[in-house]
């Protein structure tokens, strides 16, 4: 029978070739890494690599070296973000293509790839990690729980975070210093597991897999409740000042199905977790003696226990401040305050901006000197807070009686220089292979949670050499990541004869930012191009960087620091106002390299005074609060 093309008939042919293209591929692309990105052990974390698309069902992830064939998988993410981590101690140093390969539910595919480089340092190697609890072999009933799950983890530089893997498949990250897996074996079928933990210390290097053999299924039973329990003092981020003994630190803690039979407190850092209580009967409560701790930032964690044994923990972060330093902890220095001819650079929220010199104002596409910024600021649009200032003067959020320094954009504002910028640009006075400090305040008001495309950087950044001739870029800052709730420094490199080549790109370890409350950042760093800089970063007393190779570009020039918030996503920016505000923003010259330490440098920002009068714009002493010298001329006078 021969078909003929009725109307219906084709109108069939018609909806049946729509039917075969109505399902379109997946899409993917890399938002992370940048291409021609340099990894090393500081950029082994798993949100330096990931990737975006539409339609996908699973991402697999591989590796080949440039000029061979042979295809390294590093892993299938099945759940987004699509992410894949590259560990560099796996791969010798040398050029790479990083491929991404997106499968839809159909299983169509896509793929996208970009050149990196990665530099094999095996220095590093690592935390060590292993299983406390349980022990290989054990076998879970079907449903049932795994309720005592903990390893112990240690490395020279700091443990950032555990990894718990079952069949090699992440579940849990473990960002505390009770590094724990528990997990309720109702979401695994039942069968045979290998369940793994791989810790990463604070430089971004991981170490050896720890592993153990488990088994679900077997008789059912009831499963119990672990208790909640949660820290009610103090509030989170706290500072303790010193000397503080008896209660300083209390929970709430309850069980369902059973009752709680005690509470465990530590107090932990880098270098270790301590027991600062043990209650077993409510009122839940432990002391903090601030004697037997250094300053920085801690971590303090309750963990409840009940009569059958299952564990539950909370943490949460605090500042212990004590009012006599524990000594240097970075070499050289003393007690005694820092030298007014060694500030190079000082701005203050305190002294007029008509006596003040040495900067710009850079904001809503206006420029303006220093001396000619009005005392009640520069203004924009109203913005939803009913505010219109974008830089000026505030209230200190802590203290009325105080000013801070004020920087505020938002999507809408005007661009300048190439971003959504409100930002102090500070005149060059930073020379190669000399040691320089720099130390401030920072309140960061809540924005939110911000797109992973919504990038800026915050507080202060260097910046090297001159955009408009083409040459150098900022050779660190601290830059927003993941969604805006977490930071890390970064820094940047050429040691090529032509500053504009070969830049090399290093991410550190991320750290949560410190909202809504005051915090100290204070940075000790030289610029040099042939592996003799260093970068120091401490927030709150914790050292959070600790770099010495290459750092900045030799340009010829001399480099100048900025302050206050650059976001450069401008397109990406949602119409949340970013505010972010400073206290006594300083840079500092180190004429041997170990004059000052950071204890020093941090209570200059928190308001300490110079070694001699009070050093104001113009480089004159006198008894002006605040003020700014840019040069060390200007300031030894």
């Amino acid at each position: 029978m021969r078909f003929q093309k009725t109307p219906i008939a084709l109108a069939a042919i018609t909806m049946l070739g729509a039917a075969f293209t109505a399902q379109a591929a997946p899409t993917v692309t890399f938002s992370e890494p940048d291409g021609g990105e340099t990894f090393s052990q500081y950029t082994s974390n798993s949100s330096a690599c990931e990737a975006t698309g539409s339609r996908i069902a699973s991402v697999t992830f591989s590796l080949r070296r440039s000029g061979t064939s042979t295809w390294t998988t590093l892993n299938t993410d099945s759940s987004s973000p699509w992410r894949c981590t590259i560990d560099p101690s796996r791969f010798a140093t040398g050029q790479y293509v990083l491929r991404a390969v997106a499968r839809d539910s159909s299983g169509a595919t896509a793929s996208t790839s970009r050149t990196i480089n990665i530099v094999n340092n095996t220095a590093n190697t690592g935390p060590t990690v292993a299983f406390k609890t349980p022990t290989s072999g054990k076998v879970l009933p079907s449903g049932g729980g795994l309720s005592t799950c903990e390893v112990s983890a240690s490395d020279p530089n700091g443990v950032q975070k555990v990894e718990f893997y079952m069949n090699d498949v992440l579940y849990k990250t473990d960002t505390g210093a009770a590094w724990t897996c528990t997990f309720s074996a109702g979401r695994f079928p039942n069968g045979s597991y290998v369940l793994k933990a791989v810790a990463t210390d604070k430089l971004g290097a991981k170490g050896p897999a720890a592993q153990i053999n488990l088994t679900i299924g077997g008789t059912t039973t009831t499963q119990n409740s672990a208790p909640s329990v949660a820290i009610t003092q103090p509030q989170a981020g706290a500072t303790i000042a010193a000397p503080v003994s008896g209660t300083a630190c209390a929970a709430n803690a309850s069980d369902t199905d059973g009752s709680v039979t005690r509470v465990d407190f530590t107090l932990s850092n880098s270098s270790g977790s301590t027991p600062v209580g043990s209650p077993t009967a409510a009122p839940y409560q432990c002391a903090i003696n601030t004697a037997s701790f250094a300053n920085g930032t801690y971590t303090l964690t309750a963990t409840a226990t009940d009569d059958k044994g299952a564990k539950k923990s909370t943490s949460q972060s605090l500042t212990i401040n004590k009012l006599v330093s524990d000594g240097p902890t970075d070499g050289g220095g003393s007690t005694s305050a820092v030298s007014s001819a060694h500030i190079i650079t000082r701005a203050s929220a305190d002294a007029a901006f008509s006596t003040q010199n040495g900067y710009t104002a850079q904001v809503i596409n206006t420029y303006t000197s220093a001396n000619s910024i009005p005392e009640s600021g520069i203004h924009g649009t109203v913005l939803p807070t009913g505010e219109t200032l974008r830089l000026g003067k505030e209230s200190d959020p802590a203290n009325s009686t105080r000013k801070a320094l004020a920087f505020q954009v938002r999507n809408s504002d005007p661009t300048t220089s190439s971003g959504k910028r409100a930002e102090l640009s500070i005149s060059p006075n930073i020379e190669m292979n000399k040691v320089y400090w720099i130390a401030f305040r920072a309140y960061i008001h809540d924005w939110g949670t911000l797109a992973t495309s919504d990038n800026a950087l915050f507080g202060c950044q260097m910046h090297s050499g001159d955009n408009n001739a083409g040459v150098g870029g900022p050779s660190f800052g601290l830059y927003t990541t993941q969604t805006g709730r977490t930071f890390r420094v970064q820094a940047r490199y050429s040691e090529n004869a032509d500053p504009g080549t070969g830049g090399v790109s290093m991410k550190f370890a991320e750290y949560p930012i410190p909202f809504e409350q005051w915090a100290d950042f204070v940075v000790k760093f030289k610029h040099n191009t042939s592996g003799n800089g260093f970068l120091q970063v401490w927030m709150n007393g914790q050292m959070i960087t600790n770099y010495t190779g290459s750092l900045g570009y030799n340009t010829g020039m001399k480099d100048y620091a900025k302050f206050g918030y650059y976001n450069w996503t401008a397109a990406n920016m949602n119409a949340v106002p970013r505010k972010v505000m400073l206290r006594e923003p300083h840079i500092v010259a180190d004429p041997t390299g170990s004059t000052y330490t950071h204890d020093q440098l941090r209570a200059l920002a928190n308001g300490g005074s110079s070694s001699s009068s009070t050093v104001v714009a113009g480089g004159t002493s006198g008894g002006t609060s605040g003020g700014l010298c840019s040069t060390i001329e200007c300031a030894a006078q």
